[in-house]
């Protein structure tokens, strides 16, 4: 397999190409950059929950702690350990508190004996951890990572353990490297949720709530709620999707908080404006709250102030004739 010491593929992959490569593995990392954006993250969130339903070991990596209210983005890890068949002990540990550490087996059970120091406290039994530790990784999945380098502390630290696996890179930016085994990367989408949500579709995963919040926060923060010149009808169609299957909205404004636009287009009369708050009963673009009284006013009033300056009709009757049909002559005949 080719790996981060091999060569990559320059040319791009279909996503049906990086689906059947998928289908071979088993253990993995997701990865994103060491500056994500809200799209990223909630991509390799996404990416991680359809591929934990699928059965996989996956792990999610950030160079740098990843401060995010979208789902499972507290899974993100700054150093990884891939179980294996070695069984780890740990408990903290202190320069001198530990005299010997020994180990017998007795009666068919493996006893490992740690005596303290003199003065010392053993360690608590509560304290102490279990991990299964040694495996290797299959595949690398990079989300919106241009270069190698931008993986940050994995690409110096971790080389040894992801020289054998496969580097599958996603990416939407026209300036990505084109480093991995399998690279789908297309400026064609407006949002790398876009390719995620493709992928978990050719995937057969189903998407359920979490990832459907995840994929549209992702979505709306990409686009400027929509609003960028990359946004398409396919767009609008996942978008959609998404709120059919249940967006969860309260999350919406944790995740991008002051982030949502507060102009409101002028053709949207009488519709809410999106920054203004929930429960008002007058829309924004109506002014202040002064002027906001002054329409009321009028409209409340049977006879309108401008009423005073409109020409005042005749109460005299039309004619009798008037409706009748008329002949018109010429005095010149």
């Amino acid at each position: 397999m080719q790996g981060f010491g091999n060569l990559p593929n320059r040319n791009s992959n279909s996503l049906d190409e990086v689906k059947t490569e998928l289908e071979k593995l088993k253990t993995g990392i997701i990865a994103v950059s060491d500056n994500p954006s809200t799209d990223e993250i909630a991509s390799a969130c996404s990416l991680y929950l359809a591929l934990m339903k699928k059965g996989y070991e996956v792990y999610l990596f950030s160079d740098k702690k990843i401060d995010s209210k979208l789902i499972a983005a507290d899974k993100f890890s700054q150093s990884f350990e891939v179980s294996g068949n070695n069984l780890e002990i740990s408990f903290p540990y202190e320069e001198g508190s530990v005299n010997d550490v020994s180990a017998k087996i007795e009666n068919g059970r493996f006893i490992i004996v740690l005596v303290p120091a003199e003065g010392a406290n053993p360690p608590d039994y509560k304290d102490v951890k279990f991990a299964k530790t040694g495996g290797s990784i299959d595949f690398v999945i990079t989300v919106g990572v241009p270069t190698l380098q931008r993986l940050g502390s994995i690409y110096q630290q971790k080389k040894d353990l992801l020289d054998s696996a496969q580097i599958i890179n996603i990416d939407r930016q026209f300036n990505n490297n084109y480093y991995g085994v399998l690279n789908y990367v297309s400026t064609s989408y407006s949002s790398v949720s876009e390719i995620i949500y493709q992928l978990a579709l050719k995937l057969a995963v189903e998407i359920d709530q979490d990832m459907a919040t995840n994929l549209y926060i992702g979505l709306v923060s990409a686009t400027n709620y929509f609003r960028s010149m990359s946004v398409k009808p396919e767009t609008f169609e996942m978008a959609s999707y998404l709120y059919k299957v249940g967006v969860r909205k309260e999350l919406i404004s944790l995740v991008l908080g002051q982030s949502q636009p507060s102009v409101q287009p002028s053709g949207l009369a009488g519709s809410r404006q999106f920054g203004s708050s929930v429960g008002s009963s007058v829309p924004r673009f109506l002014g202040s709250e002064n002027q906001q009284k002054t329409v009321k006013f009028n409209l409340n009033n049977q006879r309108d102030a401008s009423a005073d300056n409109k020409p005042q009709q005749s109460s005299q009757k039309a004619p009798e004739d008037w409706l009748r049909p008329k002949i018109f002559t010429s005095k010149d005949q």
